[in-house]
């Protein structure tokens, strides 16, 4: 029996210990979730008991040494200080990294904490401690053209230690270093970043194709709008018009406006009279421009004198080319360019130019408010089936504000989750579509779900009935059931919708893409993706993964839910209490305050015994079981894959994730897959594990790992001959959803005993030591081979097939009859 009532500190303790050989991918989901919480597992991680991340705080000078795991101490100052969620988050984090710091190897491979600390140090406004720091760890003085010691000297930010010409000299590094004219700082405008320009007596280029600069503009701060237009104006190719778009600013910007135009004759002015953002406007500006390339720039950015040279050549050099930007650096109003955990220079997406036929032949920017540079650009490519190359100079200089249109959809390691809706949707409609119907000139409907905080004009807020909240990343056996209830409840009329929420038990290897099955229903408009920040009403939250509420992010909810059911498919803990996975009454406080709804709890037919240990710790359990949903019809049909019939060695197939302790011992391992030449094993998964427990660095010469995404679970299952199953010798499984799939698929499965209730006819049944003559058996006789494949897929029809009862089953647990 699980132990399914561990207290807190134990489940710590067990998050702890198999966290150790991913610390990056800890830090990436600590720092993607905004999770609180999750600090606690580091904190245990540091001390190698089960303690809180305030414990932590308070006790960490009291440690000795030999109690801390320093490089963990490393990683969990990073996270605070760069969630900087609480007001001491800044101060706390550097402590820890400071206390690591002082004990790790002086390596590259902690530089980057080295390097977060002087950052730290340097937000604080401590410039001598910043200078005495650079001084003990010259490495930093080196990272990107010396930017970190450059800015130490910036005599803007009120520093003992200013330096005007050492600073201007370290500034133009990163213009110098590829050839580019230095900067130089010219007027009386109240912020240095309006003050840039370049020197003048650069060549001028007048012969060559008019290019068309779009800049829109709303309520533009003055001095920034005429220090970014002026810097276009400036610019070494002479050629080029000016198209300002206001987008219907207050009568006060008028006179600003009318003043560029009276300046140059280059500048065209077009005032729209509503205001739709500026996607929008640039849209307008596509169609009042008459140059043969177009590109863009924001109203309060500076451009380098020869970047449009510098793209304009590009271009003309390599015609093949769809479109060419500019790399960019980015600094606040100081000019000042330590941020900390970002780095200075990036891709710059708003200098993308292109020629102005193929901008207006994909029908420009798509209808947001955000985000839709990227889309645009990368829409380009592929309905042009061209590349768009980059210029690694940075030509471009961003001005980071606190108050910036963007600003507060990103930070070290997060990025708001409405941007990555959009992103994932936008990259699977340019995947998925035919290059020649990626044009959107003459579509009137948007060819893909904007996000409600992206759109122009607000919906009425939208009523669910059901909302899947999961890690949709990775593909496994209880993502694709999840899938097919939602194809089940979509058929039988409901309103469904899909949250991502990160797992901390997930094995992701990217940050923000969800499978392909859940992408293709958001994108043709079966569900709606929903995030944390909107306002919808929706009747019910389903969770099959409590893990997700036992370390809950930070994030506001605006969501109205009627009822969260939380229906796991896993039980909280194995069978000796070594892998715990969730608390029943964490998870039903933290899922409670977090959607301000009420909580129950519902069990698969498999997971029964679970139902008094949850309402043994006051979990509300729902009278009814969750059904198990399978989409037979996907599963059956022929092999596609070519693989050549008969074969003189059957394919053993097995299912796993990247977890050891999910595999047997070696010797068992070895009677069930074996690893030599008398089978082939192919594995739908990461199989890392095994090798572990084999005691192996690679895989035997006839097995095969197929990781996510590598090949098609539908694919794999037709291609394999067996299905064998058999967890390790702890595990609590009974239940296996790829050996449904398999059965599905017309294969034979062979189970532990201890799967038979739940699986029933699909399989056959025998102890490790059984397997191999079961195997033979059925290789050698095709004819008991197929009696036992028609004998799984009539059991299967008659577990998964009736619709009517499922539907009336789903209703009356969701309170939808």
């Amino acid at each position: 029996m699980p132990k399914l009532n561990a207290n807190y500190y134990e489940l710590l303790e067990s998050y702890a210990g198999r966290i150790r050989r991913k610390m990056p991918q800890v830090e990436e989901h600590a720092l993607l979730t905004k999770s609180l919480k999750y600090r606690d597992v580091l904190a245990t991680s540091v001390v190698g008991r089960g303690t809180t991340y305030d414990e932590l705080s308070k006790n960490l000078d009291d440690l000795t040494n030999g109690e801390i795991d320093f490089p963990v101490l490393a990683s969990l100052g990073r996270i605070v200080a760069l969630q900087n969620i609480n007001t001491e988050d800044r101060a706390n984090g550097r402590k820890f990294i400071h206390a690591a710091n002082e004990n790790l190897p002086r390596t590259k491979l902690f530089q980057k904490y080295r390097q977060l600390e002087f950052e730290l140090i340097f937000e604080s406004a401590s410039y001598s401690e910043a200078v005495a720091y650079l001084n003990a760890n010259p490495e930093l003085k080196e990272v990107q053209d010396g930017y970190l010691e450059v800015d130490v000297y910036n005599p803007f930010l009120g520093s003992g230690n200013s330096e005007y010409t050492r600073w201007q000299h370290g500034f133009n590094k990163i213009f110098e270093s590829y050839g580019r004219a230095p900067v130089a700082l010219i007027g009386d405008a109240k912020n240095p970043f309006d003050r840039l320009t370049a020197t003048n007596d650069l060549n001028q280029i007048t012969d060559g194709p008019l290019v068309s600069v779009i800049m829109t503009s709303y309520d533009p701060e003055p001095e920034a709008f005429i220090a970014a237009a002026r810097s276009i104006l400036n610019q070494t190719w002479r050629n080029l018009e000016l198209v300002i778009v206001d987008d219907a600013s207050p009568n006060r910007a008028n006179k600003l406006l009318e003043k560029l135009v009276e300046e140059d004759a280059r500048v065209k002015l077009v005032l729209l009279t509503e205001n739709g953002g500026t996607y929008r406007a640039r849209n307008v500006g596509l169609e009042v421009a008459t140059g043969e390339f177009v590109t863009g720039q924001d109203s309060d950015d500076w451009s380098h004198p020869e970047r449009l040279e510098s793209q304009v050549k590009y271009l003309l050099e390599d015609p093949e080319a769809a479109g060419v930007m500019t790399s960019a650096v980015r600094t606040d109003e100081n000019l000042s360019r330590i941020m900390p955990g970002l780095s200075p220079t990036r891709k710059c997406e708003v200098s993308f130019m292109t020629p102005l036929h193929l901008a207006r032949e994909v029908g420009g920017y798509l209808d947001a408010r955000k985000a839709a540079d990227s889309e645009f650009r990368q829409r380009v490519e592929f309905y042009s089936q061209r590349d768009v190359g980059v210029i690694s100079d940075a030509l471009y200089v961003i001005r980071l504000m606190p108050n910036s249109l963007s600003r507060g959809d990103f930070s070290s390691g997060w990025s708001h989750q409405s941007r990555r809706a959009f992103w994932n949707a936008a990259l699977y409609w340019h995947s998925n579509t035919p290059a020649s119907s990626l044009s959107v000139r003459d579509e009137p409907k948007v060819p893909l779900p904007i996000p409600h905080r992206f759109q122009i004009t607000k919906p009425a807020p939208s009523e669910l009935d059901i909302v899947f909240a999961a890690d949709w990343r990775i593909s496994h056996g209880w993502q694709r059931t999840a899938v097919d209830e939602v194809k089940f409840l979509v058929a039988r009329g409901l309103h469904v919708g899909m949250m991502q929420m990160e797992s901390p038990n997930s094995n992701a290897r990217t940050s923000t893409k969800p499978i392909l099955q859940i992408q293709q229903l958001i994108n043709n408009g079966t569900i709606t993706q929903v995030t944390s920040d909107q306002e919808v009403k929706i009747a019910n939250i389903v969770f099959h993964d409590p893990s997700i509420m036992q370390f809950p992010t930070t994030q506001e909810s605006n969501l109205r839910v009627g009822k969260i059911i939380m229906a796991p498919f896993d039980l909280p803990s194995d069978i000796n209490g070594e892998v715990i996975r969730y608390l029943y009454d964490d998870c039903t406080r933290n899922t409670q305050d977090y959607f301000s709804a009420d909580v129950e709890w519902s069990f698969l037919n498999s997971m029964s015994q679970a139902e008094g240990e949850a309402e043994g710790v006051g979990a509300s359990v729902l009278p009814r079981v969750w059904p198990l949903v399978l989409d037979l019809k996907s599963w059956s049909g022929k092999n596609n894959l070519g693989i050549n019939s008969p074969r003189k060695i059957p394919i053993l197939g097995r299912s796993c994730q990247n977890i050891y302790s999910h595999w047997p011992m070696k010797e068992t391992i070895q009677q069930l897959w074996p690893t030599d030449d008398s089978a082939e094993v192919w594995i739908l998964g990461d199989a890392r594990g095994a090798l572990r427990n084999l005691n192996e660095k690679y895989y035997a010469d006839n097995w095969v790992s197929f990781r996510d995404g590598e090949i098609h679970p539908v694919d794999y299952m037709r291609a394999i001959d067996f299905f064998v199953y058999f967890p390790s010798e702890g595990s609590d499984e009974n239940l296996c959803r790829e050996a449904f799939e398999a059965a599905a698929a017309g294969k034979v499965v062979i189970l532990p005993e201890k799967f038979r209730d739940a699986h029933g006819d699909t399989a056959l049944y025998t102890n490790p030591e059984g397997v191999a003559q079961l195997l033979e058996h059925y290789w050698r006789s095709e004819e008991s081979y197929q009696v036992q494949v028609r004998s799984a897929r009539d059991t299967l029809t008659r577990m998964f097939a009736g619709g009517n009862d499922l539907e009336e089953h789903f209703r009356s647990l969701l309170a939808l009859v």
